[in-house]
């Protein structure tokens, strides 16, 4: 079988016919140093080598010299294959007859022959070989392959996933495929979609709503330019990543207490402190790695089975797995120093880690704990509160006073958020040390004073109230003069585009509006590129501007960052060195003196009745 030659980089084959046999050998480069083939290499082209000069040459294959040999000559003839040397002939002539002239030709001539041969035969195999690896990747491919058409906005599918899709023909438009999309990924593939004129790769993970099942896949789609630079087609596979394990997870959940359950045992734990001499202590873990095993839904769900069979080990008929993976145990251990002897065991049975397929995998876990009634807290509450706890930055933490004072500033906050009135929205807005600059905030009646409220909602509500903020502001800010900032997370912008929330006809608004976003999502760039269409100016907020690679800041045109905090040292000079290279504003409440387009903050607040109207 005929080597792939064209990617041996590190060692060559010999190939030696004596005595009716052929001899193969694989030779590394050093082992070349002083033969004729090395000379050959390095000047590119034929050697001939005289039975004087051939006394100055080792021989390639190991065995007698060649004055041993008692040759008179040496010919070596390279091979190029598309111009690259691929392989060289050597002839040793015993009776100088091959040294005339005309008999170096026909070795040369001999030598194209061989040339072509070994190179048909080679693009032969290779051509069987890709066509075999094609056709084993298609067949392996789990779901299947389709061809997307763009100009009629169809996929062209293969037989594998037509079963998979539950279609009865090749020929699939891509707004029925749309239908199959869960609505919660519908945003996300749109969005991805809507790049798909660049000629780029792309990858995408979204759920499919099949035959009353929901999948998790992982679409591949990339482009195939013809030889001539044209784009022809794009090819894409779907791979499924959650397999039919969810029959597994709902079974092992039915055989262990659930959620449910650790709400009525709190119940039952609330009825028998009315004896003063009853005491108990609830612990939270979570394994905070846990999502790294999301799209391996088996060993996702092997891994918390494992670890409620320790803790059920340790706290038999105790343990408790709730909705979001978090197991909580109950014990009737009160001392500090005991309860985190108890908790550091289990660390330590941990620390070897899981075995699984061959392999260990390694859980990271951080546990909270609340003792009853020493923590004075409300029993019925537990859950709220060492989630709260579970977010603080040490792997073990105890429910102190300064926790408990978090939770009920957390707790007022969420409560005057769910009564908003949108008449109890009020909207001020910030000046600016620049004339008619103004960044938008919200007013709540009722609201407690906190740093950052925002930060206590669940994501959900995060997003409804951002939205709701975002179209106030738009309405306040039609006929008002000026330049206005408002923050926003990112996640609430893809809500907003997904939406549609933002339209053409309100391109005059959006001159006048800076969106600051703050927080990461894959689709970050995307949204950026989504937004500028519409003439809006887009600032990152610092912590999301350093998660950033430089080439991908490049490519979405920053009009500024947002500074919330002093910056010092080399943040600050890495910063402001970028602003100037890019000629960026910087808005913060500081200023900086080396640096000119920064926008300063002040503390003056106006309402917006008391902003100048537009003419």
């Amino acid at each position: 079988k005929l080597p792939d030659f064209l990617r041996n980089k590190d060692r060559i084959k010999s190939y030696n016919y004596k005595k009716e046999r052929l001899y193969e050998r694989w030779l590394a480069y050093s082992d070349l140093e002083h033969t004729i083939l090395e000379k050959m290499m390095v000047e590119n082209q034929t050697i001939i080598a005289s039975d004087i000069e051939i006394a100055s040459y080792e021989t390639i294959i190991q065995g007698p010299t060649y004055g041993a040999m008692k040759i008179s000559g040496l010919v070596a003839v390279p091979l190029y294959f598309h111009d690259d040397l691929f392989a060289s002939v050597i002839f040793k002539d015993s009776s100088s007859k091959m040294m005339e002239n005309e008999n170096i030709m026909l070795l040369k001539l001999g030598a194209s022959l061989l040339t072509y041969y070994l190179t048909a035969y080679f693009q032969k195999e290779n051509e069987e070989f890709q066509s075999n690896v094609l056709n084993l990747a298609i067949e392996s491919l789990q779901e299947g392959m389709f061809y997307l058409d763009l100009a009629k906005d169809q996929m062209i599918i293969n037989e594998a996933l037509q079963k998979f899709l539950n279609v009865h023909s090749p020929i699939l438009a891509r707004s029925e495929y749309k239908k199959l999309i869960s609505p919660k990924h519908l945003q996300d593939y749109e969005i991805a979609n809507k790049n798909i004129h660049k000629i780029e790769d792309c990858e995408i993970i979204y759920s499919l709503q099949i035959q009353d099942q929901e999948y998790l896949v992982k679409e591949n789609l990339k482009p195939y330019i013809s030889s001539e630079g044209k784009l022809v087609t794009f090819v894409g596979t779907i791979t499924k990543l959650e397999e039919a394990s969810k029959l597994k997870v709902a079974d092992f959940k039915t055989t262990v207490n659930n959620q449910t359950d650790f709400q009525n045992r709190l119940k039952l734990e609330e009825d028998k402190l009315k004896d003063l001499e009853y005491k108990f202590t609830v612990i939270a873990f979570r394994i905070t790695n846990l999502d790294k095993f999301t799209y391996q839904q088996d060993l996702h769900n092997y891994l918390v089975e494992e670890m409620h069979k320790k803790l059920d080990e340790l706290y038999p008929k105790n343990v408790y797995l709730l909705d979001n993976f978090d197991l909580f145990v109950f014990t009737k251990q009160t001392n500090q120093r005991s309860i985190e002897k108890e908790i550091k065991d289990v660390f330590k049975n941990l620390s070897l880690g899981i075995a699984y397929q061959s392999r260990k995998i390694n859980l990271k876990l951080k546990t909270a704990y609340i003792r009853y009634p020493r923590d004075n807290m409300p029993v019925l509450e537990c859950f709220d509160a060492l989630n709260l706890a579970l977010k603080e930055i040490d792997e073990i933490v105890m429910f102190d006073r300064t926790l408990r004072a978090s939770y009920l500033e957390q707790k007022a906050i969420k409560d005057a958020f769910q009564k908003i009135e949108d008449e109890d929205l009020e909207i001020l807005y910030l000046n600016f040390t620049k004339k008619d600059k103004y960044e938008a905030f919200f007013n709540l009646k009722g609201m407690p004073q906190a740093i950052n409220p925002l930060s206590y909602l669940p994501i959900n509500d995060l997003i409804d109230f951002e939205g709701r903020l975002f179209n106030k502001v738009m309405q306040e800010i039609e006929k008002k003069k000026g330049d206005f900032f408002l923050k926003l997370n990112i996640k609430t912008i893809l809500d907003l585009i997904g939406k549609n929330e933002f339209v053409l006809e309100d391109s005059k608004i959006y001159e006048k509006m800076n969106l600051i976003i703050y927080d990461y999502h894959q689709d970050i760039l995307e949204a950026i590129k989504f937004l500028k269409q519409y003439k809006l100016r887009i600032f990152l907020d610092l912590e999301t501007f350093k998660q950033l690679k430089a080439g991908d800041l490049y490519s979405i045109k920053l009009d500024g960052i947002n500074i919330d905090n002093n910056i010092i040292s080399t943040e600050r000079d890495f910063v402001l060195k970028y602003a100037k290279e890019n000629d960026l504003t910087l808005l913060a409440n500081y200023a900086y003196p080396d640096y000119e387009k920064t926008i300063v903050r002040r503390k003056k607040v106006k309402k917006g009745s008391e902003l100048v109207a537009s003419k």
